[in-house]
């Protein structure tokens, strides 16, 4: 936005699913729709690239982050727990069904 980054995500391909990972917003920039942009973009890349499935982990203390991905249909499936910083911490990873004839 005006020359600054406030955003960052990336799509990455395991089999015929996908993963949105390494999803930042500056926090400065957080609850202006920017985490809801980024990830629907990397959504309609997910179904140009004809997958099934798309997943996200987030930490299970990151409770904004949970609800957006809640709210944009994303479905909990399972919980780790995995070392992210410095003490493991438990990790929620959701999935959302994707069909490349229904961009959001």
């Amino acid at each position: 936005i005006e020359g600054e980054t406030v955003g960052f995500g990336q799509v990455a391909r395991w089999g015929n699913r996908s993963e949105i990972s390494d999803l930042v917003v500056s926090p400065q920039w957080r609850g202006c729709g920017i985490g809801t942009a980024l990830i629907k973009s990397l959504l309609d890349i997910a179904r140009q690239g004809n997958f099934s499935e798309v997943e996200i982990g987030v930490a299970e203390s990151n409770h904004g982050a949970l609800r957006l991905y809640r709210r944009l249909g994303f479905i909990d499936q399972r919980r780790l727990m995995l070392t992210i910083t410095e003490q493991p911490e438990p990790v929620i990873y959701l999935s959302l069904a994707l069909r490349a004839e229904q961009p959001q």
